[in-house]
Formats: structure tokens, C-alpha cells, sequence
């Protein structure tokens, strides 16, 4: 069967994702691993009880939001 090279570089990339999602499958929660994570997970929780601003801006909050984004597909 022959490919064509969009669908090679298609199939490559599934494949990287799938090798880097075995590696890493072992590692995330429950647990937090990095002393700042809590910071992070709770300033992210924090925004669903309404109030947005982060009200803290030493480190850039695009984390917080993404962070927020994925916990809200999570708990859905």
C-alpha cells in the first residue's frame, strides 16, 4: 500500500503523541510533583467561583486559565 506524504507525516505525528502519552502516563495527578503546582491548581479552581482576575501577576496567568479550561472538561 502506498502513501502519500500528508498521510505519512500524519501517521508520524499520531505516533510521536502516542509515544510521548506512554512516557508520561505515569506521571500527573492526584500527585503534585513540582513545589509551585499547588500555586497553579489552586489559583485555577479558584476562578470557578467567578472572580477571573488572578490578582497575583509575578508569573503570567495564560497557565491559570489553561489550567482552568481542562479541569472544566475534566469535571463535565
Amino acid at each position: 500500500m502506498k502513501f502519500n506524504r500528508p498521510t505519512l507525516i500524519l501517521i508520524g505525528i499520531i505516533m510521536v503523541g502516542f509515544f510521548l502519552g506512554v512516557i508520561g502516563i505515569g506521571y500527573g495527578l492526584p500527585n503534585l510533583y513540582h513545589k509551585d503546582e499547588q500555586y497553579y491548581v489552586n489559583l485555577a479552581l479558584s476562578f470557578g467561583m467567578g472572580d477571573f482576575n488572578p490578582h497575583i501577576f509575578e508569573n503570567p496567568p495564560l497557565a491559570s486559565y489553561l489550567l482552568f479550561v481542562l479541569y472544566v472538561f475534566y469535571y463535565v
